[in-house]
């Protein structure tokens, strides 16, 4: 498994826990892993995009980190109600084929 992050405190922590899984620094839309992927998974970093095209980039870079028949998979919460106990989590599944 290979977890990123931009922060070097967040890398820093991860790697407090999870010892055995190999650590990258970069922005999402840039980083290169040098190898392809079953599923890439991006969690809980969609809400901080504001620019539609960033997020573009940042899709198209995991696409191309996939295995012809490979998975991104979104994950993204919000709390509507700071006042109750509810977050809500959304996510989505892409697959990647041939025509993609």
């Amino acid at each position: 498994m290979t977890l990123t992050d931009l922060s070097p405190n967040m890398l820093e922590v991860s790697r407090e826990l999870n010892p055995d899984c190999l650590h990258m620094q970069s922005e999402m839309g840039i980083i290169d892993a040098g190898r392809d992927f079953d599923l890439v998974f991006i969690h809980d970093v969609i809400s901080y995009f504001t620019d539609k095209n960033d997020l573009l980039t940042v899709m198209k870079n995991a696409k191309k980190h996939l295995n012809s028949d490979g998975l991104r998979y979104l994950e993204w919460s919000y709390d509507l109600d700071t006042k109750d106990q509810v977050t809500e989590v959304e996510y989505a599944y892409l697959m990647c084929g041939e025509d993609d």
